[in-house]
């Protein structure tokens, strides 16, 4: 993972890389995830039986 974000952050301070390729950069690395709280389970529904 930390290859990853380092990859992306010399990409993003790269002088070549103009705004809207640093902001595309920085959305597919560190974007969020639209309908994520759909998809996963609220804490509600965990099954916390410990022991």
């Amino acid at each position: 993972m930390a290859h990853v974000i380092r990859d992306a952050v010399d990409t993003y301070l790269a002088a070549d890389v103009d705004g809207a390729e640093r902001e595309r950069l920085l959305a597919d690395t560190f974007g969020s995830c639209p309908g994520l709280g759909e998809r996963v389970p609220s804490r509600d529904e965990w099954d916390r039986e410990i022991g």
